[in-house]
């Protein structure tokens, strides 16, 4: 147990799961640490994914674990989290606009993923649509919306959960892992690739990626 600096109570270790790379689980584990708060980071591999699948509550990942509850969907958790952690606003207005962020970074994420299951003829078609169309839309509303919020952090002036959903997202579509996917993507965007620099930066963030870059 630990005693929460946000809600002020006695809570039971939370247990974030999720694949062992960074993807949509990143944003939650990010926030525990910048928060300095407890978490078991439970990392799943692929071949174990078939066994765990069923007993998720939505057939996927993340999940978290907390006070005898079971969660799923990644930006329901991402928002949950960010409470708890101090890194989701309390103004309506800001976390609507941190809802949106967070929200428009998932919609173009699962479009890509929904590449996944295709065969590579379908998965190469469908991936240089998105590249000539909807992926450079999303990116070009994310840096106008950040450069509308000031162009360091996307709600509020300081940082919040969606900065850290936009970021993997970025890291994402930036990774070099997905064919017919330019990892330059986001070069033409400046105030994003600086929202990049300036969080990897972050001396607990780049603790974090330190310890569980893989070799």
């Amino acid at each position: 147990f630990f005693r929460c600096r946000v809600c002020r109570r006695t809570m039971s270790i939370p247990r974030l799961t999720y694949f062992n790379l960074e993807g949509r689980g990143e944003t939650a584990r990010l926030a525990f640490h910048l928060a300095d708060m407890p978490f078991e980071d439970h990392r799943v591999e692929y071949k174990d994914w078939p066994a765990l699948k069923p007993t998720t509550p939505w057939g996927h990942m993340p999940v978290l674990e907390m006070e005898g509850h079971v969660i799923g969907q990644s930006n329901t958790i991402n928002r949950l989290v960010g409470k708890l952690t101090g890194l989701y606003p309390t103004d309506i207005w800001e976390a609507a606009r941190c809802d949106e962020i967070m929200d428009a970074a998932e919609d173009l994420t699962s479009a890509i993923t929904s590449t996944f299951s295709l065969d590579a003829a379908a998965s190469e078609a469908k991936r240089k649509h998105l590249v000539a169309g909807e992926l450079p839309f999303g990116l070009k509303r994310l840096e106008e919306r950040l450069v509308a919020a000031g162009g360091q952090y996307f709600v509020g002036g300081a940082l919040t959960v969606a900065d850290l959903r936009v970021l993997a997202f970025l890291r994402f579509i930036g990774s070099g892992n997905l064919d017919h996917i330019p990892k330059d993507l986001a070069a033409p965007f400046p105030h994003l690739q600086g929202l990049v620099a300036r969080l990897l930066a972050h001396p607990k963030i780049a603790e974090f990626k330190a310890k569980h870059q893989k070799k």
